[in-house]
């Protein structure tokens, strides 16, 4: 008998409600991937570590750790030193973009971010 395949995890950090429950539909039913997700930064971190996700989505701008704190942290543990990250945010100047991708983010959207948009990095950076 075929062993069952688990569907690959995505860590959904967001702080804004509906935007968080909108994509997060749309990770889950689109694309047939577990979605957790978490509107507070330090929590996120606690979920992450626990959970190892195989990919984070985050936003900058969160509660108690920032999105760029996060990427550093996620960048320094050892179970997630190679997870992929993709930043989404409302924050669009070039400096903070590189500033991301300088810590060890693997890309960047611009909220909102389009469905398509985000389906396309999704389905690159998890090789689906």
């Amino acid at each position: 008998m075929a062993e069952k395949i688990s569907p690959k995890t995505v860590l959904l950090i967001e702080d804004h409600t509906n935007i968080k429950e909108i994509y997060g539909k749309y990770i889950s039913s689109k694309l047939g991937l577990d979605v957790t997700t978490e509107e507070d930064g330090q929590k996120a971190y606690d979920i992450a570590v626990k959970l190892k996700p195989d990919l984070i989505i985050t936003d900058l701008n969160l509660p108690s750790i920032t999105g760029y704190d996060l990427i550093h942290m996620f960048r320094n543990h050892p179970d997630m030193m190679c997870t992929p990250i993709i930043v989404i945010s409302a924050l669009s100047h070039r400096a903070q973009v590189q500033e991301c991708i300088k810590l060890g983010a693997n890309d960047f959207m611009v909220k909102p971010a389009s469905f398509k948009l985000m389906e396309e990095k999704i389905r690159k950076l998890l090789n689906l």
